[in-house]
């Protein structure tokens, strides 16, 4: 059997979280986003002798879900932001065209906590997610957002010199500045 052993120390103290595992693979759960964790292991006889613990191995964390996921609809085109994440350094934006998914990558290594897709239908509703990426892996996907791009057309009357009319449809989005 295999005494597994963490700590969020390089070099410990290190504290057992698995006594006496007799598989050769383990699955730590309940562990904080973004954080590295450093482990070793003992093996343990049938008498209860442990021998010395193994070499240490460490683990960096999957970044945390990202949070925050807005779009805004243009002409053929989705305007997305979302909050960064903690120990984020790139992200990955994914669109489906039924809600739920499968969704497919449209852009990744993202860097900015924005992205436009373009060359969307208009009038065809796009269903969006984005992940958070680090060295310990990808994330889970945000909350779904949803949007539906719009054709806008802006007429100037230059006989009435009080402004333009714009006709078509749009949201007007609460969570972008500037919009």
């Amino acid at each position: 059997a295999y005494n597994i052993k963490r700590s969020n120390v390089s070099g410990g103290p290190y504290t057992t979280v698995a006594p006496l595992v007799t598989a050769t693979s383990y699955l730590d759960t309940g562990l904080s986003a973004s954080t590295t964790y450093y482990y070793v292991i003992s093996a343990v006889n049938a008498a209860g002798g442990e021998s010395a613990d193994s070499a240490e191995a460490g683990q960096i964390t999957r970044p945390a879900t990202t949070a925050g996921l807005s779009v805004m609809a243009g002409n053929t085109r989705a305007i997305l932001s979302w909050t960064a994440t903690f120990g984020a350094t790139s992200y990955n934006v994914k669109r489906a065209t039924t809600s739920g998914g499968p969704y497919t990558t449209v852009a990744s290594n993202v860097t900015t906590t924005g992205y436009t897709n373009t060359s969307l239908v208009n009038g065809t509703t796009y269903y969006y997610v984005v992940s958070s990426v680090n060295a310990g892996g990808e994330g889970f996907n945000s909350t779904q957002a949803t949007i539906t791009p719009q054709s806008i057309t802006v007429i100037k009357d230059n006989s009435d010199s009080t402004g333009i009319t714009i006709t078509g449809t749009w949201t007007t989005s609460t969570s972008i500045a500037g919009y």
